[in-house]
């Protein structure tokens, strides 16, 4: 960069991926406010005048040089390092007025004599620390601190800031926090991967909003005064214990739980404040019995849930109801409440909705890969906006008025946009009128019984190889066939003429049964 002038009145600088170049000798404009790095920028900054009006500092991946002798400017408000940074700040000055301070992946350096700034808001670890804090001062400003991946340390003889907001640990903390003293205004608690210790003793205070466990998490919560502030409550997947004699207090808004929890509702008193219910995988218990809060929004069932809903009073509330995979229960006799605007079936769901009255609201109505059943009879609510069938959904829609506010109208599986090969067996025969076919597509082959017209299909232009079925007698006319097309081939029954088909130039292999092959 040398001999360039950067313009006096800049306030942002970003250096791309690949630069690698000394800024020596740069005279970095004093109205710079943003200066950031790319992935391979790895050069010491010695020697170096960075502007006093710098607020926001950030190194990518590869930067892993000392900061001694580094002047950071007091206005400079964000540091973030990249990757691979894992150099010590012992006798390093960081700014009186820095409020996020963030490290990379491989960061692990003892913070032992380092004065963290009194402005501090913000502190990230990287996935590799893990270094004790006893005896470091944290900044009695801090409101937001996160361990990476591998930090395990105990945290007793640290003192956490009254300030502090939010406090989350990853994967491998797993360390007793009885003795700890939780910050008074802590709002969020967040438990990684591993912890599995007990809160027996541990002082939840009244002003936590939100408290998430990991995987590994499965102790019991008998006896655990769960504060009135609490609003969010999620378990990982190994959570399965009962929830008999526990309160969930009155402010409770979501509650999650994870795969492996099987425990029975009956007795349990859901909050009345309850707007979200998630159940994961393993969960098929009867519902029976089970008051399910009127404030209720979201109802979801994982995996194995197969129970049926009758007698079940769905909230007035509702506003989404999702079944996952192995729901199969007739519908019959269910009050879908008015409020419903988003009813999801799983894959083994094949019931007819014959004589169900669908909600007027609903927008979304989602059916599995094994439905298919007829929807004669069925009023689809003019409310509706998305319709969409699951890949084995095989029936005539002839006759069935759809609402005239319909805006997505979905049949089959949604293909990837990665997808390169696409071929369909012998008894499929929708029209793919409305379907968007990948940009990556390289294969497109339909199978014996295909015969619907190609009009309005827009096949990509990375197709190299399309293959029509013994079925298939349908006129290309007005069809563009890519222009890097190579291999086309019809089966026996085609029998329409190419006259106005332009062939493309790039074509390699034709066959038809009807037709002279021509070697291009």
């Amino acid at each position: 960069m040398e001999g360039i002038q950067i313009p006096s009145s800049l306030q942002s600088l970003t250096f791309g991926f690949e630069f690698n170049q000394s800024l020596y000798g740069i005279q970095l404009p004093s109205s710079l406010q943003s200066l950031t790095f790319g992935g391979e920028f790895n050069q010491s900054l010695y020697g170096i005048q960075l502007p006093s009006s710098l607020q926001s500092l950030t190194f990518g991946d590869d930067f892993n040089q000392s900061l001694e002798g580094i002047q950071l400017p007091s206005s400079l408000q964000s540091l973030m390092f990249g990757i691979e940074f894992n150099q010590s700040l012992y006798g390093i000055q960081l700014p009186s007025g820095l409020q996020n301070l963030t490290f990379g992946e491989h960061f692990n350096q003892s913070l032992e004599g380092i004065q963290l700034p009194s402005s501090l808001q913000s502190l990230r670890f990287g996935g590799k620390f893990n270094q004790s804090l006893k005896g470091i001062q944290l900044p009695g400003s801090l409101q937001s601190l996160a361990f990476g991946w591998e930090f395990n340390q105990s945290l007793k003889g640290t003192q956490l800031p009254s300030s502090l907001q939010s406090l989350t640990f990853g994967g491998e903390f797993n360390q007793s926090l009885y003795g700890i003293q939780l910050p008074s205004g802590l709002q969020n608690l967040t438990f990684g991967h591993r912890f599995n210790q007990s809160l027996e003793g541990i002082q939840l205070l009244g002003s936590l909003q939100s408290l998430t466990f990991g995987t590994k998490f499965n102790q019991s919560l008998y006896g655990i005064q769960l504060p009135s502030s609490l609003q969010s409550l999620t378990f990982g997947a190994e959570f399965n214990q009962s929830l008999e004699g526990i309160q969930l207090l009155s402010g409770l808004q979501n509650l999650t739980f994870g795969a492996e929890f099987n425990q029975s509702l009956e007795g349990i008193q859901l909050p009345s404040s309850l707007q979200s219910l998630t159940f994961g995988a393993a969960l098929n218990q009867s519902l029976e019995g089970i008051q399910l809060p009127s404030s209720l929004q979201s109802l979801t069932f994982g995996t194995k849930f197969n129970q049926s809903l009758k007698g079940i009073q769905l909230p007035g509330s509702l506003q989404s109801l999702r079944f996952a995979w192995k729901f199969n229960q007739s519908m019959e006799g269910i009050q879908l409440p008015s409020s419903l605007q988003s009813l999801t079936f799983g894959g083994e769901f094949n019931q007819s909705l014959y004589g169900i009255q669908l909600p007027s609201g609903l927008q979304n109505l989602t059916f599995g890969e094994h439905f298919n059943q007829s929807m004669e009879g069925i009023q689809l609510p003019s409310s509706l906006q998305s319709l969409t069938f699951g890949f084995e959904f095989n029936q005539s829609l002839y006759g069935i008025q759809l609402p005239s506010g319909l805006q997505n109208l979905t049949f089959g599986i949604q293909l990837l946009s990665s997808l390169q090969s696409l071929t369909f067996g012998s008894k499929f025969n929708q029209s793919l009128k409305g379907t968007q076919l990948p940009s990556s597509l390289q294969s497109l082959a339909f199978g014996w019984e295909f015969n619907q017209s190609l009009e309005g299909i827009q096949l990509p232009s990375s197709l190299q190889s399309l293959t029509f079925g013994a079925e298939f007698n349908q006129s290309l006319y007005g069809i563009h066939l890519p222009s890097g097309l190579q291999n086309l081939t019809f089966g026996h029954r085609f029998n329409q003429s190419l006259e106005g088909i332009q062939l493309p130039g790039s074509l390699r292999s034709f066959t038809s049964a009807n037709f002279c092959v021509t070697t291009w």
